[in-house]
């Protein structure tokens, strides 16, 4: 079988997917209690004018399959 993979940066048109997959983690986790994020919350984090964080996306034969995200924290002790 030959898959076309593509790993790239996150774009505004992968928030849902991405907060899918959000979802079947923490319902694998059994979070879904826990579970408040949206694309309307998640895109400004990602794609507002101030991003706090970044993500990648992973895609086969055009559909985001998987993601990783990034974000900085900051010592005020360090």
């Amino acid at each position: 079988m030959n898959h076309k993979h593509i790993l790239r940066a996150a774009e505004p048109r992968d928030v849902s997917a991405i907060v899918g997959l959000i979802g079947e983690l923490a319902e694998f986790e059994h979070l879904t209690h826990l579970l408040k994020v949206t694309s309307q919350t998640l895109h400004p984090h990602l794609f507002g004018p101030k991003p706090v964080a970044e993500a990648r996306v992973a895609e086969v034969h055009g559909e985001v399959v998987a993601f990783a995200l990034f974000f900085t924290n900051f010592s005020t002790f360090l």
